[in-house]
């Protein structure tokens, strides 16, 4: 038979439902994320969040950057003084993680924690350029002529304009030459 077999009870749809609803009304009202992040003379480059399970991410990423925390840590060691990590969560993904995870994110150095309805292209606009690994931001930096620095391989990475960084010490190097 052809049927559409949908594995979850009505009750587990309108419970995951509401969680996401509980979370959403919680994170509100903890104000864990900036919102109209526009800071005239803050250097900053953009990471964008992807969502969880993405297969694209893992299967290029390898272990390195398996874990999003750990990814943060890594590229905030390595920023110039005076130079921020905005970190955008993804709009159709909010609110899936847990407050934990937000509020580790905000207590990395260097690291802003941008709210989900700000607007990407805004934001791609006025950043040094972006970091990822892999999400459809880096495409679209690279449309807006802003230097993309891919920290795996993706589709666009040998493009021009495209950094391809392989491990913590490439990005330290790239980031030694960086002059805001």
């Amino acid at each position: 038979s052809n049927e559409w077999i949908y594995s979850d009870t009505a009750i587990e749809v309108f419970v995951k439902w509401f969680l996401a609803r509980y979370r959403l009304l919680l994170f509100r009202k903890l104000r864990l994320f900036e919102f109209k992040a526009d800071r005239p003379n803050e250097k900053y480059f953009l990471y964008t969040l992807n969502m969880k399970h993405e297969w694209m991410i893992y299967s290029f990423a390898g272990k390195n950057l398996s874990y999003p925390l750990d990814t943060f840590r890594f590229i905030s060691s390595t920023l110039p003084i005076g130079v921020k990590l905005y970190v955008k969560e993804h709009t159709a993904y909010f609110p899936q993680r847990p407050l934990s995870f937000y509020k580790e994110l905000k207590n990395i150095p260097n690291v802003v924690l941008i709210d989900r309805r700000e607007n990407t292209f805004s934001l791609i606009d006025k950043s040094e350029g972006v970091i990822s690994i892999g999400g459809t931001v880096g495409w679209e930096s690279f449309v807006f002529g802003k230097t993309v620095i891919a920290l795996n391989e993706t589709w666009y990475s040998g493009l021009p304009g495209v950094v391809r960084i392989n491990g913590i010490d490439e990005l330290l190097q790239y980031m030694e030459k960086y002059t805001p």
